[in-house]
């Protein structure tokens, strides 16, 4: 216990928090430096947002991934209120539903384990586009995607039984309090999936789908896709590879969950998945 009763959890938590701080305060000011080529698709602001920086890691926009579409995504600031929050503009889209609408049903979606959308604008001040289809969520601080976590060359060892019921309990609360709104996620990719050091699990890009999307898919087949998709996302989790939810691996998959994890682990994510 010690003076006033504090514990080495309270001195751990204490570092922690500084840890956290830093990170915060070196994401809010990284600038381009002059000579990165990036700086061709980077303006120096984007409506109310300045002090753009590309989180993207490659040049190229992202391939026809999870979102149907090429996408950027950057780190920006408002001079509004002063916070770092998320850009994402999207290419070559067709607008399927009012985003305004959109906009305003899912600012209404608060879940801790849901990267808050807080706005959706069309601008011009992105370098030789007009129209660009812009989507402002929380930036979350000091977070990697899962994919970026679990499943590229330099990713962590195994994966502990611990971690990821953690992830289940954070994943499934989110998506039961997301369909308990009448929406779905749609978007249960690792690759739209933050996680923190703290293993704290955020399910980004929320509301993208629902403005660029398929609308003739009924939200009730959303929200089964949701399972599937979770289902998918925790196999290739354990075994730490995107391909572990392929055709042709699945049955490996499941049976290297069968020999390393608690049998309810497979039960819960053959459940998701079939």
């Amino acid at each position: 216990g010690g003076a006033g009763g504090r514990t080495l959890s309270d001195f751990f938590a204490a570092e922690q928090l500084r840890a956290d701080l830093a990170t915060r305060a070196a994401q809010s000011t990284l600038m381009l430096d002059p000579e990165d080529p990036r700086n061709s698709f980077t303006p120096e602001r984007v409506n109310e947002f300045h002090t753009l920086f590309p989180l993207d890691s490659q040049m190229e926009d992202t391939p026809h991934g999870p979102l149907g579409c090429p996408s950027r995504v950057f780190k920006a600031v408002s001079e509004v209120d002063g916070g770092t929050y998320a850009l994402r503009k999207l290419d070559g889209i067709r607008i399927q539903q009012d985003h305004n609408l959109m906009r305003k049903q899912w600012g209404e979606i608060t879940h801790p384990n849901v990267v808050r959308l807080r706005n959706i604008f069309i601008t011009n001040e992105f370098n030789g586009q007009s129209n660009a289809l812009v989507f402002c969520h929380d930036f979350v601080f000091g977070s990697m995607t899962l994919e970026e976590r679990h499943m590229r060359g330099d990713a962590l060892g195994g994966i502990s039984e611990d971690v990821i019921w953690s992830y289940i309990a954070q994943l499934t609360s989110a998506v039961r309090y997301v369909h308990s709104r009448g929406k779905a996620l749609r978007c249960l990719h690792a690759s739209k999936v933050l996680v923190t050091p703290q293993q704290r699990v955020f399910l980004n890009c929320c509301g993208i789908l629902d403005v660029i999307g398929d609308k003739k898919i009924t939200v009730q087949d959303q929200q089964a896709e949701d399972l599937r998709e979770l289902g998918t996302l925790l196999l290739q989790t354990v075994c730490r590879s995107m391909d572990a939810s392929l055709p042709s691996s699945l049955a490996a998959s499941v049976e290297y969950l069968t020999a390393h994890y608690h049998p309810d682990l497979k039960d819960f994510v053959v459940f998701c998945i079939s």
